[in-house]
């Protein structure tokens, strides 16, 4: 995805904790609050506590601090949103602080869902750069941004008794002007920040944490004559295909939540993501999956399926979403879905044959 459509839209083991403390320079320094590493000091209350230690240090990169964390509340004290335009965005508060680095790390809660591994409509852009959280949680991550869902016990302490979500955001490493971390420290940072908060809250659960390995980001390779996807005999392009080499990522797991995009120039900025395929096993998105809103729209499918006791949802976003001028690539991705792929509802047909027999459905 392109800078301009991000602004638009848009074994994990414990790491050392560094430890930082609160100082202060001295009055004729101006005297700005900054996190030190190595102190030993009581750890700072910043953003209602819920921005620690162990949340700061997997970004920072083992280097200080120096900034006041800002925290800014859309909601009142009586728990309902301050403004209109919170109550539409459904921002609750948001938690900033400058990184060593020069970006800026932006935790942001709010009611509802957004991003991928849900059966809303999307373009398969989404996934180009997404990897599921794993370990059990309802969470994505991608170049410089994450989300995760908080456990559904936290929606009564928020206005609008929704789903709540935590979105970490590098402003500068998403739109691509630094680096961003690798996957597993971002997660952690995310993670402490959204554990703390649903400890604090009342409604944090022991399995509310990563314990497993993070998946990184996906991986493009050449796609194979069949077995797309890595499903045995799935194939996802017409049977007289011809043009340049198509390519697939494939993240995740089928036993949590996994993914899978076809297109060409995967892995780029201006990727052309035609399809992609998604699976999830995450109750807190199969619980609010309803056929009649979500199942029919323009180029997404999506239904649940019961296997072997075990729910899962299957999902495929076919091409780009409508909007007005939208970015090259995007406009290439779509013509790739049309001109290279099967029809829409033969490939989605395809690809749920396929999954159930790779789960050992039932015919």
């Amino acid at each position: 995805m392109s800078a301009g459509e991000k602004v638009a839209r848009r074994p994990v083991g414990r790491r050392p904790v560094v430890a930082l403390a609160l100082a202060s320079l001295c009055a004729g320094a101006g005297g700005f609050a900054y996190w030190v590493i190595g102190g030993e000091e009581p750890e700072p209350k910043h953003c209602e506590g819920y921005l620690t230690r162990e949340a700061l240090s997997p970004l920072a990169g083992g280097e200080a601090v120096e900034d006041e964390p800002s925290w800014k509340s859309f909601v009142n004290e009586s728990g309902e949103f301050e403004s209109d335009a919170a109550e539409v965005l459904g921002e609750v508060s948001r938690c900033n602080v400058v990184l060593p680095n020069g970006d800026v790390a932006e935790f942001t809660t709010s009611t509802g869902w957004g991003g991928p591994y849900q059966p809303v409509p999307l373009s398969a852009s989404w996934y180009s750069e997404a990897a599921p959280l794993g370990s059990g949680v309802s969470g994505w991550t991608e170049r410089g941004r994450g989300a995760v869902l908080l456990p559904d016990a936290c929606a009564e302490n928020f206005p609008s008794q929704e789903p709540v979500q935590v979105t970490l955001r590098l402003r500068r490493a998403f739109l691509g002007e630094l680096p961003a971390p690798p996957r597993g420290p971002f997660a952690e940072a995310l993670m402490s920040y959204a554990a703390t908060m649903a400890e604090l809250k009342g409604c944090g659960t022991k399995e509310f944490r990563l314990s497993a390995s993070v998946p990184q980001a996906p991986s493009p390779e050449g796609l194979p004559d069949t077995d797309h996807c890595g499903l045995p005999g799935f194939v996802a392009t017409r049977s007289q295909d011809a043009g340049a080499p198509l390519e697939q990522t494939v993240v995740g797991s089928a036993s949590d939540s996994w993914s899978c995009v076809v297109g060409r120039e995967l892995g780029r900025e201006d990727a052309q993501a035609a399809v992609a395929f998604a699976l999830t096993t995450q109750q807190q998105v199969i619980g609010r999956y309803t056929p009649a809103t979500d199942r029919d729209n323009r180029n997404t499918r999506a239904e649940k399926v019961i296997c072997g006791g075990d729910e899962y949802l299957m999902i495929m976003a076919f091409g780009a979403e409508e909007g007005e001028n939208p970015p090259r690539h995007m406009e290439q991705a779509q013509e790739l879905a049309e001109s290279r792929l099967k029809p829409k509802e033969e490939l989605y047909g395809d690809f749920v044959a396929a999954a159930r027999k790779s789960l050992g459905c039932p015919a």
